[in-house]
């Protein structure tokens, strides 16, 4: 597995894996989803994430198998730069759930990250067992519950907050 840039993704191979999971990044991603309108909109999103890095408002690292096929996306948001924080997100291929891929990846990324930022937030969906255990998994703390906290698709929804220092 390895880690990429967004400049160094395949245009298609973001669109399909994009595609293929729009029905479980439509809640959480949003602005992600649509890159499964077409090809020229996966385009754009993945230049609006190379801008964002050049920015420093965001980092973003795709995961890419070691047979070149794209699987997911860890995102650092929030960029904090005086504060050494940011808030952590994520999302993987539904064909590689539950196969500690993206525990490895994550682990990875925090990382190449650390030294850079210290203080890393992360929010998952009440009822996102799975994620939840990642973050546990890797040494996030659960802080609180934060009721009608995310809103996506005109509803809310509840959340965990979990935080993370890094050495």
């Amino acid at each position: 597995m390895t880690l990429l840039h967004p400049n160094c993704i395949n245009f298609r191979a973001f669109y399909n894996m994009i595609k293929v999971n729009k029905d479980i990044l439509s809640l959480a991603f949003p602005k992600t989803s649509r890159a499964s309108e077409s090809i020229d909109e996966a385009k754009k999103i993945l230049i609006q994430k190379e801008e964002a890095e050049k920015d420093m408002t965001l980092i973003s690292r795709f995961v890419e198998t070691t047979s070149k096929e794209v699987i997911g996306e860890i995102i650092l948001k929030n960029l904090d730069l005086k504060e050494a924080s940011g808030e952590l997100a994520y999302y993987l291929d539904k064909k590689f759930h539950n196969q500690g891929l993206m525990t490895a990846a994550i682990l990875v990324f925090l990382n190449e990250i650390q030294g850079e930022f210290t203080h890393i937030n992360a929010r998952t969906l009440l009822s996102n067992l799975a994620s939840q255990r990642v973050l546990e998994k890797i040494g996030f703390k659960y802080i609180k519950t934060v009721s009608s906290d995310f809103r996506s698709q005109d509803s809310t929804f509840d959340t965990k907050h979990f935080e993370k220092i890094l050495n």
